[in-house]
């Protein structure tokens, strides 16, 4: 490494002596090395409730000292490096400066999101009918049957008894349906088909939302569900 001519400078050295930059991931969890096509990426998980994306920092502790820097990430320049989106990257970084020695820095990192849990805590299903059956379900498993009629006239809330499950992207599946519902008059002996209903969201939709509802009208043998949630990871 060529000093620099001021004798008051102080460079950042890496532990193997040489300048680099300073690089580092300020919202992630470093929990594994992930290997693809032969090469090793620190794996890093971030919480999807609170950022879009994993957070990077590069800095250059040299830039008054004349050196400039260039970061290219998965080989070209981005307007910010503040943030990269899931997957698998390469991130270089080189710190140069006229007469003296260039300093090049690879980083191949993983990205990926936190799991969410999401649980349910409470249900409404607004049809015309005095009694309904039926069925709630959350991506193809059940939230809660009815097999035989219950009041939805006066009541249209149900408990969904703390049904919760984990979704492990950001593009996961999160489909709501209603579906095989009946509907009586009060006191009739008649059943009459009601219209499904059935929604797919991505976490991406609901992660800053705390319900959903699907379905506008609940005349004739339409159908409105609407369920909260509450989302951790």
């Amino acid at each position: 490494v060529v000093k620099p001519e001021s004798a008051e400078e102080r460079l950042y050295l890496h532990p193997n002596g040489k300048l680099g930059p300073i690089i580092y991931i300020f919202n992630g969890e470093n929990y594994d090395t992930d290997t693809k096509d032969g090469l090793d990426y620190e794996a890093y998980k971030y919480s999807y409730l609170r950022y879009v994306n994993l957070g990077m920092s590069i800095l250059n502790p040299y830039e008054k000292s004349g050196y400039s820097m260039e970061v290219k990430v998965d080989g070209v320049t981005p307007a910010d490096f503040t943030y990269i989106p899931d997957g698998y990257h390469t991130v270089y970084v080189k710190i140069s400066k006229p007469g003296c020695e260039t300093i090049e820095k690879t980083r191949y990192v993983f990205a990926k999101i936190k799991p969410v849990k999401y649980h349910i805590n409470d249900g409404w299903l607004w049809q015309s009918y005095y009694e309904a059956r039926g069925t709630i379900k959350i991506n193809g498993e059940t939230v809660k049957s009815w097999g035989s009629y219950a009041n939805f006239g006066d009541d249209p809330h149900f408990n969904p008894n703390g049904f919760e499950r984990w979704l492990y992207s950001r593009d996961a599946n999160f489909k709501c349906e209603a579906t095989g519902w009946e509907g009586s008059p009060n006191n009739s002996a008649h059943d009459y088909a009601l219209n499904s209903l059935s929604h797919t969201y991505k976490l991406s939709d609901i992660r800053a939302t705390d319900y959903v509802q699907i379905g506008t009208d609940s005349s004739g043998r339409n159908m409105i569900l609407k369920m909260t949630f509450t989302l951790t990871d």
